[in-house]
């Protein structure tokens, strides 16, 4: 996403690091907070197939002007520069071509959750590396393990499952966008760094701190 990344901060002028609150109005919950957990083999398994969505233009659009609005609530006029730089964009579409490279599918919900897990971990532990096709995909291996034992993933409608996961890639562009507007900062890098780790917790349940990055992808730390 490095190329997209600057020519958004070429639209907006990055002044402040996003807290935790910044999407709240997508607010996850615990939903990841068992992923990577060892869970019961008697637990039936439902088809991942369940993660996937059909997207509609209207509720992308209602995402959009959410995350804007969101971010002007953080720092006054910063989303209206970045609606604006990207007006006449498919912003989505851009998102899903460059996280392609990563081997991330678009309009599924498990994808959507693996590489904002991925990007977190990364922003969290101070790594500019971008992940491998092979992280990624033991990552959503890892996410679809776990939701594939949650019942309640069926009861999820198509938009819930866009919502959600638009939600997710929207923060990680601007935990990207953020990280590199500060790379030349040490002090500051840090602390956009565990402001993401915490709006991370907060927002989707995911703790960087319980799990380990390995060429497989992250793996939970042992207690």
């Amino acid at each position: 996403m490095k190329n997209w990344i600057a020519f958004a901060l070429t639209v907006v002028a990055v002044t402040s690091s996003p807290s935790a609150t910044a999407q709240g109005v997508f607010d996850l919950g615990a939903l990841t907070s068992s992923i990577g957990k060892t869970t019961s083999a008697k637990t039936p398994s439902i088809s991942i197939d369940v993660l996937n969505y059909k997207p509609t233009a209207q509720l992308s659009a209602e995402n959009l002007k959410k995350f804007y609005a969101s971010l002007d609530s953080i720092s006054p006029g910063m989303g209206g520069q970045l609606e604006s730089g990207l007006a006449g964009q498919d912003v989505f579409g851009m998102l899903d071509s460059e996280l392609a490279k990563y081997g991330v599918r678009p309009n599924n919900l498990g994808d959507a959750m693996a590489i904002y897990m991925i990007g977190s971990w990364l922003s969290a532990n101070g790594k500019t590396d971008d992940p491998t096709t092979t992280q990624v995909a033991g990552v959503r291996k890892m996410v679809e393990e776990t939701l594939g034992k949650v019942p309640e993933m069926t009861k999820l409608s198509d938009a819930d499952k866009q919502s959600s996961a638009q939600a997710l890639l929207l923060q990680l562009f601007l935990n990207e966008m953020m990280i590199d507007s500060v790379k030349a900062d040490p002090v500051a890098f840090k602390k956009v760094g565990a402001d993401i780790k915490a709006a991370a917790k907060t927002m989707a349940g995911f703790d960087a701190d319980l799990f380990d990055m390995t060429p497989s992808g992250l793996s939970r730390k042992a207690k």
